[in-house]
């Protein structure tokens, strides 16, 4: 393992993402930087893993638009309450529309456009653990 991969090595991930392709890609990559990851298909699949786990996870990865017309955004709101606690989120898209693009912008978690490169999810995870660490607002 990098240095490069070990920064981020440890975490316990949670992805939702509505497209299996997305969903297997992500977890190849971050088990391959030594996390530990979970993959869900739907906000309601989401709550039930953050409300079974013995151990919550330490960052989310969240697809802005899911099937059904949920909002990612909520999503992670949703899984914060049921947690009890904020959890490091980064939201991703493939949607290019502006009022989307300035709705995921302004909720102020970081904002990566599909395909996400593995170098700008290393850096953005990176990031985000240290805020958290430091004790800031993820």
């Amino acid at each position: 393992m990098s240095s490069v991969e070990a920064a981020v090595a440890t975490h316990r991930v949670l992805v939702v993402d509505d497209e299996i392709s997305v969903l297997e890609a992500m977890q190849r990559l971050l088990e391959r930087w030594g996390c530990e990851v979970i993959t869900t298909g739907t906000p309601e699949e989401a709550e039930a893993s953050v409300i079974s786990g013995e151990r919550l996870p330490d960052l989310l990865i969240v697809d802005y638009r899911l099937r059904r017309h949920a909002s990612g955004i909520e999503t992670i709101g949703r899984l914060h309450q049921l947690a009890g606690r904020p959890i490091p989120a980064l939201i991703v898209t493939g949607d290019t529309a502006p009022d989307r693009l300035r709705e995921a912008q302004a909720s102020g978690y970081p904002l990566l456009h599909k395909p996400v490169m593995p170098g700008q999810l290393h850096t953005a995870i990176r990031q985000l653990m240290v805020r958290a660490e430091t004790g800031r607002e993820a």
